[in-house]
């Protein structure tokens, strides 16, 4: 079997509550994890925080807040400002947010022990 390895989800409240028990399972079952790390605000790691109390008592699983590795406003507010600056028509389709976890998938590197990790989506 391959060496395990951290597996990262960077999520929102809404989709963590919609998918974390069939993903949780499935991801320790399927793939050779060696800890699930969430990624997102404050709500969502006490959240988090209850769940590895609770439900998933006994799995390696932690939650990493977002502004630990990226700023979100700052990077927000540099896609907007680039965004509207091309065509203020197309700001309204432009997922800032989608922008931000792919900035948050990068930052991780800093906080991982591991020479790999294995980045996922919740939704």
């Amino acid at each position: 079997m391959a060496d395990k390895i951290p597996v990262i989800i960077p999520t929102i409240k809404k989709d963590y509550m919609r998918m974390r028990d069939l993903l949780v399972r499935r991801v320790f079952m399927y793939l050779p994890v060696s800890e699930l790390v969430f990624i997102g605000n404050d709500e969502l790691c006490r959240i988090v925080q209850k769940d590895i109390d609770g439900m998933f008592a006994g799995l390696n699983i932690r939650c990493v807040n977002e502004e630990e590795l990226v700023a979100r406003f700052p990077v927000i507010s540099l896609i907007t400002a680039r965004v509207e600056a091309f065509d203020k028509e197309l700001m309204s389709r432009v997922r800032c947010g989608w922008y931000y976890q792919q900035f948050l998938k990068m930052a991780y590197h800093e906080k991982c022990s591991h020479d790999h990790y294995m980045s996922g989506d919740m939704d």
